[in-house]
């Protein structure tokens, strides 16, 4: 019994983390049309844009991955708490 819950449950592991991947490139997708607009307004150079996408990429992969946890009810240590 317990191992056909888990497996039922790995599926939802990958449905989450799937949909977690999506959200994230698509959040990518929308920060680089707004790239020529940061340029004009703001005056960014290439070395501020890329910090501004990598600092974008990397909170928002952190705050899926949390939801993400609790979804799976993958029982995530301390070190996915400590941001919480």
């Amino acid at each position: 019994m317990e191992r056909d819950r888990d497996y039922e449950r790995r599926w939802w592991t990958l449905g989450v983390l799937c949909l977690s991947l999506v959200m994230i490139v698509a959040a990518n997708a929308s920060l680089n049309v707004a790239i020529p607009t940061l340029v004009r307004d703001l005056h960014a150079s290439s070395s501020d844009l890329q910090w501004v996408v990598d600092a974008y990429s990397l909170v928002f992969a952190g705050l899926c991955s949390r939801p993400a946890a609790w979804v799976t009810g993958s029982g995530a240590g301390w070190h996915s708490t400590a941001a919480w």
